[in-house]
This record gives structure tokens, C-alpha cells and sequence, in this order.
């Protein structure tokens, strides 16, 4: 692999930041797009207790995964000088840790098959499992792309990814394997990325083993997997509740309705939180520039993220049904509920890749332990009634998490409550406006009788040039500023792709 820049100089850190938001941006929007189709597709073609023994079996494979790299990963990005011991200990940390979580999963399926009371889990989670003994060969690679703002190269890795779970999920489920379907996918889609990064970054693993360095890695490595850890289990305890307590089906309509209003998340965050914690790592020790920095960030993200899913929340009634299926209009009720949850994860995301480019993870860690145990505790009772209560408990504890972990941003950088509010008032202004215009356009097309298609489609557009008129006429400060950083984005991003 060509060799990595250790410095990057702090005069640059905007312009490359930039540079490298703007190839997120289009591996996000271009991945997201198609696994949005995908999943309509999917959606379509599979029931949703397909999705639901997929998801049980995920919480399985993916609470092992926290322990994959041992934080190594995000150690490499983090630490300010970097040795070829420190990769090559990465390299074999990881590769030990993948046969340990595989032999582990593989033991573990009878006993998850008990737990969920379906005997479907013990062959999923020891197929799904082998995408341990895959994933090792992208850590170093991907760390230290990631480490150089070099999200050019990853883009092409993933769109390849993308393509692959989307042709290979569709195929198998127009051909009948069901809940297969998802599996195969899943291991192809892991495969074909992991390969892309190897060959496009010409690395080479290590071939003789080597733990020298390992002990420069483990503490920082250590407390970024506890973080994770006690994140997995404040994000995922609610499956694990739901698909003990309530049924596969069940658990398919709260994930698809999960799904639903992570997008935005899922796209904001796969855009902009691998190049913020480089960039905060940066800016760790100027305090002015990284509360300057991190305001613009939480601007941004919000205007970007709170419009659609005030959006969402006015048209799931008819979007839900009419893209996706009526097997899927039990789960309108709950995305209604669940779209404020998804605006305060936008906001407490960006929070994250601070703490941790300040090396608070283990401040971090007890915030995420409380609200794990808050959320084990709401989703317990929520789900003895069903899994709207389960959304109820699930946002009330949301603005508890993030009220923990907007203080711990004010004890790093003194980035305070009036810092957020001034930070997000165009946004929510801008969101308030527009679900109103929706909503009302809504409730006349329903009043005059007209097709649910027609009413989707009249509430969108009046949805979306709210937004545009809003974001454009609001005499913010904030909002100006971020207009003005989005079209330089765009620009240096057009710039880029034209010298491509």
C-alpha cells in the first residue's frame, strides 16, 4: 500500500476535509440509493418474518463484532505517529480475534436458537458468522485510508459491495430461498468489499506474525471497544427483547421501522463521522476551532437530517403501503413514533467522533452503560404491550443518552446547551414548516377522496418546496453559513470528480 501521510498539516485540515466529505458523500448518496431500491425490492419479494430471523440472528453476529478489531482500527486512525509494528500487530490481532468470534458463534448457535425459540438460528449464524474470518483482511487498509481523509479509494470498494448484495439478494429471493436470500448477500457483499480495498490499495498482509506494537494500540483500541460494546447493546437490546418476548414477525416490522428513519442517519453519518474524527483528532488541542467546527458540523447535519423525516413521519401512512407492501402498514405507527428519536441520534452522532478524538472513551463508556441499562429496562416493559410502546421507550431514553453525552462535549471543549440550541434552531424551523405544509395538504387530499398514490405524491412535493422556501427565506446566521459551505463542497467535490 503507498505509503500513508502521518501529518497533516492544520492549515489543511478544512480543505482536505472537504475534499474528503465530498467522496463520502457520493459513496453514501450512491450506496444509499441503492440499498434503498434493494431493500423495496426485498421488501417486495420476502415476508417479514424473513427480515425478522435475519435479525435475530444480527444481534448475535453483531454484538461478537464489536470485539473484531479490539478497537485496533480506529487506534491507528487516532494515534499521532505510526510505526509498520503498529499495522502488522493490527493485522494479526484481528486475524486471532476472527477465529476466536467464529469458534465462538459456532458454539453459541444451538443456545440463540433456544434463547429466540427458532431452530432456523443455528445454520444462519454459522454461515453468517464466516464474514469474521473475511473482514480482518480490510481493517489495516481501511484505517489507514481513513487516517489520510482518503475516501476516494474506499468508494469504489463499496459501491462494488453494494452492487454485489443487491444482485445477489434479489436473485436468491426471486428464485425462493427466502431468509437466504439475505444471507448469501450479506457474505458476498463482505467478500467483494474486502477484496476491492486489498487490490485497490495494493496491500499485502503481513505474512509473519507479529504482535510488536500491539501494546501502543490496546489502551486507546480497549476503551473504544468498551464504548462500542455498551453502544451495541443501547441499540440493539431492543431487538433482543422484542424477538425473545414478541415473535420473528414482530422483530421484522421494528427493524424495518428502525430502518426507515436511520436513513438520514445512516447517511449522514457514513458521510461525514469517518472523516470528523481524523479531522477532530486534529483540531484536539485548539479548543476555539474545534467548538467553531463542531457547531458548523451540528448545522449541517440537522438541516440536512431533520427535514426528511418530518417528512417521513406525515407520510408513512401512505408511503409505507404503497412502496413497500401492506404487510408492512403495522409498522406506520411506530416510525410516526420513532422519527424524534431519529433526530436526537442525528444530533448525539457527531458528539461521538469528538469524545473520542479527545481520548474520553472511557467518559464515554458509563454514559453508554446508562443507557444500556435504561434502554434493557424500556424495552423490557415496552414490550409486554407490543413494539409501539417498545418506540415509546426507545425515544424517552434517547433524550436521556444524549443529554449524558451533550455534557461530556461541554466537559471536553466547554461546547454548551446554547451552543446546540443556536446550532439547530434553523433546522427546526425549517422542519416545523415544512411538516406543517405536508400535513395539510394531506388532510385535504384525504378529505376530497383522492388516491393514496396522488396524496403521496402532492404531500412530498408540497414537502419538499416548503423545505427549499423555508431554508432559503429563514433570516438565520447558521443556515446562511451552511448554504454557503454545501455549495463549496459541491464545488470542490465537481472539481475533484472533473480532475478524476
Amino acid at each position: 500500500m503507498t505509503e500513508e501521510h502521518d501529518e497533516m498539516p492544520d492549515d489543511n485540515i478544512g480543505a482536505r476535509a472537504r475534499t474528503a466529505v465530498g467522496w463520502r458523500a457520493l459513496s453514501q448518496f450512491s450506496s444509499q440509493g441503492i440499498t434503498i431500491v434493494t431493500s423495496i425490492i426485498l421488501a417486495r419479494l420476502l415476508m417479514p418474518d424473513d427480515f425478522g430471523i435475519i435479525g435475530m440472528a444480527g444481534i448475535v453476529t453483531g454484538l461478537a463484532g464489536v470485539f473484531r478489531d479490539l478497537g485496533f482500527g480506529q487506534a491507528l486512525v487516532q494515534r499521532p505517529e505510526l510505526g509498520e509494528e503498529h499495522k502488522r500487530a493490527a493485522f494479526w490481532v484481528t486475524l486471532i480475534m476472527a477465529g476466536l468470534l467464529y469458534g465462538g458463534v459456532y458454539l453459541v448457535a444451538p443456545y440463540a436458537g433456544e434463547y429466540f425459540r427458532d431452530e432456523r438460528m443455528v445454520p444462519v449464524l454459522r454461515i453468517m458468522a464466516l464474514s469474521f474470518l473475511i473482514a480482518p483482511f480490510g481493517v489495516v487498509p481501511r484505517s489507514l485510508l481513513q487516517r489520510e481523509l482518503d475516501f476516494k479509494r474506499p468508494f469504489i470498494a463499496g459501491l462494488a459491495a453494494t452492487i454485489v448484495y443487491g444482485g445477489v439478494g434479489i436473485t436468491s429471493a426471486v428464485l425462493g430461498y427466502g431468509y437466504w436470500s439475505l444471507v448469501w448477500a450479506l457474505l458476498a457483499s463482505s467478500a467483494v468489499g474486502t477484496v476491492a480495498i486489498c487490490i485497490i490499495t495494493r496491500y499485502a498482509p503481513p505474512l509473519i506474525p507479529s504482535l510488536r506494537g500491539a501494546r501502543d494500540l490496546v489502551a486507546f483500541g480497549g476503551g473504544v471497544t468498551g464504548v462500542s460494546l455498551l453502544n451495541y447493546v443501547a441499540t440493539r437490546v431492543d431487538y433482543l427483547v422484542i424477538g425473545r418476548l414478541l415473535s420473528a414477525s414482530a422483530l421484522g416490522l421494528y427493524t424495518k421501522a428502525y430502518q426507515l428513519i436511520t436513513y438520514p442517519l445512516g447517511l449522514l453519518a457514513g458521510t461525514f463521522y469517518p472523516v470528523l474524527f481524523p479531522s477532530f483528532s486534529r483540531l484536539k488541542d485548539d479548543l476555539p476551532r474545534t467548538r467553531a467546527a463542531f457547531a458548523r458540523t451540528l448545522t449541517l447535519l440537522s438541516v440536512v437530517g431533520f427535514p426528511p423525516l418530518a417528512l417521513l413521519a406525515v407520510c408513512a401512512p401512505e408511503l409505507i403501503p404503497l412502496v413497500l407492501g401492506e404487510q408492512w402498514r403495522p409498522a406506520v405507527l411506530p416510525v410516526q413514533i420513532l422519527v424524534p428519536a431519529g433526530m436526537i441520534k442525528i444530533l448525539g452522532n457527531p458528539g461521538g467522533a469528538l469524545v473520542k478524538a479527545q481520548g474520553r472513551v472511557y467518559s464515554e463508556m458509563w454514559r453508554q452503560g446508562v443507557r444500556a441499562g435504561l434502554l434493557t429496562v424500556g424495552s423490557w416493559i415496552g414490550a409486554q404491550q407490543g413494539i409501539e410502546d417498545v418506540c415509546i421507550a426507545i425515544l424517552c431514553v434517547g433524550v436521556v443518552g444524549f443529554s449524558l453525552s451533550a455534557q461530556l462535549v461541554h466537559s471536553c471543549t466547554g461546547f454548551g446547551a446554547l451552543h446546540y440550541a443556536r446550532a439547530v434552531r434553523g433546522p427546526v424551523v425549517v422542519s416545523i414548516g415544512a411538516g406543517a405544509a405536508a400535513m395539510g395538504v394531506r388532510m385535504i387530499a384525504n378529505a376530497a377522496g383522492i388516491p393514496m398514490a396522488w396524496t403521496l405524491v402532492a404531500t412530498l412535493v408540497t414537502g419538499a418546496v416548503a423545505i427549499a422556501a423555508i431554508a432559503w427565506l429563514t433570516p438565520c446566521p447558521e443556515l446562511r453559513d451552511t448554504r454557503a459551505e454545501m455549495l463549496r463542497m459541491v464545488r470542490q467535490g465537481m472539481t475533484t470528480l472533473t480532475r478524476t
